[in-house]
């Protein structure tokens, strides 16, 4: 399987798509980050433990989609909705909260 990642930076924010094997998977990694989104607003979380870098979970640096280890400033799709329900992140391998 090839998965393919595109960051687009639109204004402040950024633009994730997902492909796998050229097919676009944009869709469904959202519907993931909704669903797990609805899971700790039911479960009140008081914060999340996210992965760095990844283009769904990262929080102040993702992976660029080049998968040549490249890094650019922004937050993953699950790391905006966490943000916009003002619930603190931090990232793991990380001691302090972003």
């Amino acid at each position: 399987m090839k998965w393919f990642l595109f960051v687009q930076k639109c204004l402040e924010d950024f633009l994730v798509r997902v492909f796998l094997e050229g097919n676009d998977c944009t869709k469904q990694f959202i519907k993931g980050a909704e669903i797990a989104l609805n899971i700790a607003k039911e479960k009140q979380v008081d914060f999340a433990i996210l992965q760095r870098r990844s283009p769904s979970c990262g929080y102040s640096l993702i992976y660029d989609g080049t998968f040549n280890g490249n890094l650019i400033v922004g937050s993953g799709i699950f790391a905006q909705k966490l943000q916009s329900l003002d619930i603190p992140i931090m990232e793991a391998e990380s001691e302090k909260f972003v």
